[in-house]
């Protein structure tokens, strides 16, 4: 069982390094935002690395890796990444294990997450704090299986202890440990119900004492600016309520159609948002993953017991992707990884199972079906080992920067990935129209999109385009008239 766990987390590890070394450098939007928090760490300026981003821990740790061991910032970042995941992997293993009747399930578990391409291949090449999110679930829900399981004191500080650790990297992991205690109650509690909550909260008030001792002895002033991701457990489910009532502002020009949106307004937001979110988590679990989750779940391959409290995790990481669309209407599948996830536990089952049955079939077409398999699943892992990024033209425009040697001071970016490509990390970001008529920088680099319309610029002319004139993406202005 240990040689099998660890030929397959080094395999793990083998690829992980692989994949980010293919990306040759690339540098997600929220990453440079780690980054440059990062530098300000390094730089000891905490009131500025705090007014970057008011949760830090992550870039904390890429700030103190950075300075252990002299790697740049975004590979102390990419390195922070593949440790949490690999440790999320560990912990995915023994979930698996404990919840499979079979108990050679490690394999198979391995061949699920190599085949995700949603997390192989989107986001572990990103520098991203979701992944100390997703380590501390695996370690929570490893801590609350066994805690079910065999409810002792150790169990159930394994599983608070992996959430909270969780929360460092994103705050809504606390949710887990909200809602356990009373779920727990309701579900799986026939006796001691006293004892058993006690355990289920017992980090929490240990925590809480301690923080009191604290503040009584040093005498701390805690303000609520230092507070505010937490105070958006309060905030946020207003402004999720005030949504949810709320219908989208949509218009038509169709008589009819205006008739019917005046009318179902609320109707129809509800529908819009219930089709994207099923879409996104079908299009992002992908269909190789959902039909062996929904496999396992028909053949009944999991006690009833550990249905039972994955079904919850289920529903939990559903209420809170659903609360990030209904309170910011943005749905990426990074928002769904916490819950594929727990469908991967159950898909790594459901895909022991059907090998070995397809291998105990009498069909003369045994062979070919496993082949069949085999085929889809290298096909999705090749498609995540060789899928290299696209032209990145950001990066593209950085490059002309650093060749050319320009002065930060003289230029003006639109985007911060740009500038840091260019070198510039933690450029800051001006008013488009005080950096051309009142500070008049000398370049503007203009990642064009949908927000940024290419017009002319007076004063200005385009001197480079990225990828072509054609069909310009970056385009690199040069001030022509000083006055």
């Amino acid at each position: 069982m240990l040689n099998r766990l660890s030929l397959n987390i080094f395999f793990l590890i083998v690829v992980s390094f692989l994949i980010v070394i293919f990306q040759n450098g690339e540098i997600n939007r929220d990453g440079v935002l780690y980054l440059t928090q990062a530098q300000f760490i390094v730089d000891g300026n905490w009131d500025k690395a705090m007014s970057v981003y008011n949760w830090p821990f992550f870039s904390i740790l890429i700030a103190s890796l950075h300075s252990l061991t002299g790697l740049t910032l975004q590979y102390s970042g990419h390195l922070i990444n593949i440790i949490l995941f690999i440790t999320a992997c560990f912990f995915y293993f023994k979930n698996v294990s404990l919840v499979s009747r079979n108990k050679n399930s490690i394999f198979f578990a391995t061949l699920i997450l190599l085949t995700s391409i949603t997390l192989m291949d989107d986001y572990l090449s990103m520098v991203l704090r979701d992944h100390g999110l997703w380590a501390g679930m695996m370690i929570g829900v490893f801590g609350y299986l066994r805690w079910i399981k065999d409810s002792n004191w150790r169990w159930s500080f394994v599983y608070q202890a992996g959430f909270f650790f969780g929360t460092f990297f994103r705050p809504e992991c606390l949710v887990f440990n909200i809602f356990l205690p009373f779920t727990h109650q309701l579900f799986f509690v026939k006796t001691d119900r006293l004892k058993s909550f006690i355990q289920s909260i017992s980090i929490s008030l240990i925590g809480l004492i301690i923080l009191l001792v604290l503040v009584y002895i040093f005498n701390f002033k805690i303000n609520s600016h230092e507070l505010t991701r937490l105070n958006e457990f309060i905030i946020l489910p207003l402004i999720f309520l005030k949504k949810f009532a709320q219908p989208l502002d949509i218009h038509s020009q169709d008589y009819f159609i205006k008739i019917l949106i005046d009318d179902y307004s609320l109707a129809f937001k509800y529908l819009f948002f219930s089709y994207v979110s099923v879409f996104k988590w079908v299009t992002g679990l992908g269909l190789l993953h959902l039909f062996l989750f929904s496999y396992a779940l028909k053949q009944g391959l999991i006690d009833s017991l550990f249905i039972r409290a994955l079904t919850i995790f289920f529903i939990i990481t559903v209420f809170i992707t659903i609360f990030h669309f209904f309170t910011s209407y943005v749905l990426v599948n990074r928002y769904w990884m916490i819950n594929f996830w727990i469908v991967y536990i159950i898909a790594s089952i459901g895909l022991n199972n059907l090998w070995t049955v397809i291998g105990e079939l009498k069909h003369p077409r045994r062979v070919l079906m496993k082949t069949f398999l085999v085929v889809i699943m290298i096909s999705y892992f090749l498609n995540i080992l060789i899928d290299k990024p696209s032209k990145n033209f950001e990066k593209d425009a950085g490059e002309w920067v650093k060749s050319n040697q320009l002065n930060a001071n003289e230029i003006y970016f639109n985007q911060n990935r740009i500038a840091y490509y260019a070198g510039f990390l933690g450029y800051e970001i001006v008013d488009f129209s005080e950096a051309v008529e009142v500070l008049k920088y000398q370049y503007l680099i203009i990642r064009h999109d949908n927000n940024f319309i290419i017009n002319d610029i007076p004063n200005y002319l385009p001197i480079e385009y990225f990828p072509s004139e054609e069909k310009p993406k970056v385009i690199i202005y040069k001030r022509i008239n000083n006055d």
